[in-house]
């Protein structure tokens, strides 16, 4: 039993030796079976990929060129507009409160955003609706007619006719754009 066994073992053996051995003869040079390459052909190949990675480079540089032209453009533009809206902030807090001095019965009618502080005096509000200004310091709203509280900072909502009327003499610190009548 023995012997049949190591008979067994040598034919399956020889099987496999000649097996491989015609695999080997029956296959192309340079195939995936036979994977021995020349060093001309290594050469080639390894040219072919520094070529296209050449080319790739190229073409990403020039992409990467552009996109950074195109974004220093952008940070040009934003910069000119930083610089012009730092000019007008500057131009409005440089111009600060105007001290105005107001006779009896005189109205102050002011445009929208104008800002207005009663100093001294007595003074009611002026509007051609029901709509007043907004008393920021005591933050609500004075309608028409009412009394205006002295130190406290008002807005002018809107450029529709209101404003300040003086029933006595008064003086009033104002930053935007009035009219007296």
């Amino acid at each position: 039993m023995r012997k049949k066994v190591i008979i067994s073992l040598t034919i399956l053996l020889s099987g496999a030796i000649i097996f491989n051995i015609v695999q080997a003869a029956g296959s192309t040079p340079g195939s995936d079976s036979d994977p021995l390459i020349t060093s001309s052909y290594l050469d080639k190949k390894m040219q072919e990929i520094v070529t296209t990675l050449q080319n790739s480079d190229k073409t990403t540089e020039t992409a990467l060129n552009q996109k950074i032209q195109q974004t220093s453009e952008s940070l040009s533009a934003m910069d000119k507009k930083v610089d012009d809206l730092s000019k007008q902030i500057g131009q409005t807090s440089a111009q600060g409160f105007e001290v105005i001095n107001l006779s009896t019965g005189k109205r102050m009618i002011c445009e929208a955003s104008t800002e207005v502080i009663l100093r001294s005096g007595k003074a009611s509000v002026v509007s051609e609706t029901s709509a007043g200004l907004s008393d920021v310091t005591a933050g609500g709203d004075i309608k028409a007619g009412e009394t205006i509280v002295k130190d406290h900072l008002l807005i002018i909502p809107r450029s529709d006719g209101r404003g300040v009327r003086a029933e006595t003499t008064v003086v009033i610190m104002v930053k935007g754009k009035y009219e007296i009548k």
